[in-house]
Order: structure tokens, then C-alpha cells, then sequence
């Protein structure tokens, strides 16, 4: 609405909602960030996320991120960073993981992983139940090798094509 005129006005594309003139915003569409000092929406860069309407640095290795308190990128820098994901996060519909520049003990380092191109660190465990210790016999991930089981379990042949062992509780 325009103060002066009091007629409707559309607002600047950018802008998700405007007062008094079409490029004075008060809210801004996804990608871009409300600057307060210049009322209008700035496109987001790669790198940044916004928090309190203040444009934010992600994690070192992050190109994309929601936040820098979680730790949580969307996407890394693939040339020196590896994706490494949590259990719980292999398995939720929200692809967040931290850039690393190697695989951390209890993972194994694939490419092209679930569909998403780059490269990435997946838990052993999450191939071989139990499993703390394991390679990876290929880039996709597809043959997981086994080398140590978690506390209270031991390793037993398996006629898996995936993988060569299974940790199994010890009775």
C-alpha cells in the first residue's frame, strides 16, 4: 500500500512484501536477504545464509549451508572437502552434512553417493550394522568392506556380494 497515493502497489519482484514504495521491502523470496539499512533484498551468495536479517559466513568447505550453529551444509566445496554424514542424516529427506577434508574413523569414502554427485563420507554402520572400521571396495560404495566391529559384537564371514563380514552380537 503507498502511504501517499493510498492505492496498492505491486511490489519489486525480489521483494516478498513492500510498504510505502515498490522497492522498499519489508520481507524479501528465497534466495535473497533483507538488507535493514537499504530496505531492499540482496541476493544471497554462495557461502552466506542469513540470520537476524545479517548476511552470515558458513562453515570453512561449505559452498551452500542453512546455518553456521549446526554445522550443516547443503552442499561442500568437493575440490578439498569430503560431505560427511551422520547416521541420522542418511536417513532424512533433508540432505545436511559437515565438510571435512577426509573420512573420519567409522567411515568410508565414496563419489556420486545416493544420487547426489560429489564426494562424500558415509558411516560404516549405516552399509555393515555394527561395523566401526570398514573400506570401501569401489567409488560408489556399492562393496563395503568391513575391518571392525563395534564393542560386544565380532565379525563373521558373510555370503553377501556387498560385503565380505558381518558383526554379530556376541551371546
Amino acid at each position: 500500500l503507498n502511504a501517499l497515493s493510498n492505492n496498492c502497489v505491486q511490489c519489486d519482484p525480489i521483494c516478498g512484501d513492500c510498504t510505502g514504495s515498490y522497492n522498499v521491502c519489508t520481507a524479501c523470496n528465497a534466495g535473497f536477504y533483507l538488507d535493514l539499512s537499504l530496505q531492499t533484498c540482496i541476493q544471497l551468495d554462495d557461502g552466506y545464509y542469513v540470520a537476524n536479517y545479517i548476511r552470515r559466513s558458513c562453515q570453512p568447505g561449505c559452498v551452500k549451508c542453512a546455518s553456521y550453529h549446526t554445522k550443516m551444509c547443503t552442499e561442500c566445496d568437493y575440490q578439498n572437502y569430503v560431505a560427511v554424514y551422520s547416521s541420522a542424516n542418511l536417513l532424512s529427506s533433508v540432505q545436511q552434512f559437515e565438510c571435512k577434508t577426509s573420512c573420519p574413523d567409522g567411515y568410508f569414502y565414496v563419489e556420486n553417493y545416493n544420487g547426489m554427485t560429489g564426494r562424500f563420507c558415509v558411516p560404516c554402520a549405516h552399509v555393515v550394522s555394527n561395523c566401526n572400521t570398514c573400506v570401501a571396495r569401489n567409488t560408489d560404495g556399492a562393496k563395503v568392506h568391513c575391518l571392525g566391529c563395534a564393542v560386544g559384537y565380532y565379525m563373521q564371514v558373510s555370503g553377501d556380494t556387498n560385503y565380505t563380514h558381518v558383526c554379530v552380537r556376541c551371546d
